[in-house]
């Protein structure tokens, strides 16, 4: 379990709906829905009863609920209150798609010992909405975003955190 699952969780028990959530994370349906199972797998617990009008959080799944939003609501106070005050160095972001080697060789560079300070904005996403995201932003007038991993990574959206 990760704070990222979490995230997926109540963004899911928010909307009611794993298509309209995948929307708002900006990721594809299946991967979210496959996050969220493996989140149940690993729990041993079913999260959320799924109907044709959506899904709803089961007894299990609003006690897993409210300490996940906790978690999360700790998790920000956190970065807001020692976020600047951490070294500055290179800043890094990366979009890339939803798949858990792409996550471990990350990881991996990460945790490499001898690097500079680095700060880092990692988001999962489909390419093809990173694509469309990145068109709507140069239609805009704004300073184009930066290709990369997958070949159209650069500037995660608005509001999204950096990964300290």
């Amino acid at each position: 379990m990760n704070l990222q699952q979490l995230r997926y969780a109540v963004e899911v028990a928010k909307t009611g709906s794993i298509t309209a959530a995948a929307k708002n994370l900006y990721m594809g349906q299946p991967n979210l829905s496959k996050s969220i199972r493996e989140l149940e797998a690993e729990l041993g617990i079913t999260l959320f009863e799924r109907t044709a009008r959506g899904v709803a959080p089961t007894k299990n799944g609003e006690d897993f609920l409210g300490y996940a939003r906790s978690i999360i609501a700790q998790m920000e106070s956190l970065e807001t209150m020692f976020g600047s005050h951490t070294e500055t160095g290179t800043q890094l972001s990366v979009c890339a798609p939803r798949a858990s080697y792409v996550a471990q060789a990350f990881s991996r560079y990460l945790g490499a010992e001898g690097r500079a300070p680095l700060q880092v904005q990692y988001r999962e996403t489909s390419c093809r909405r990173y694509q469309r995201r990145r068109l709507r932003h140069r239609q805009s007038g704004r300073r184009a975003l930066a290709g990369g991993a997958c070949g159209h990574a650069g500037q995660p959206p608005a509001g999204k955190r950096a990964l300290r």
